[in-house]
């Protein structure tokens, strides 16, 4: 299980799995918001992913199938 993290990192390695916990205090999860996140690719690839609300906060999971579809070192964004 990956170590889950408290905001986006900088560079996402293919094959690795990432979990984070999100949350913005003007758009908490409790009041309604939704959370959706774009990674881009080296190779013009991109994943998009939804955030599960949990409390005020967010759950993102990326699997190592998820970000096997990026590249190698893919930018998060």
């Amino acid at each position: 299980m990956a170590t889950r993290l408290s905001a986006v990192p900088e560079r996402i390695n293919a094959g690795s799995s990432v979990e984070m916990t999100l949350g913005w205090t003007d758009y908490p999860a409790d009041d309604g918001w939704t959370l959706a996140l774009i990674f881009n690719g080296p190779a013009a690839n991109f994943l998009s992913k939804n955030g599960s609300a949990n409390g005020k906060s967010f759950d993102v999971t990326l699997s190592a199938t998820d970000t096997g579809t990026l590249g190698t070192a893919a930018p998060a964004g």
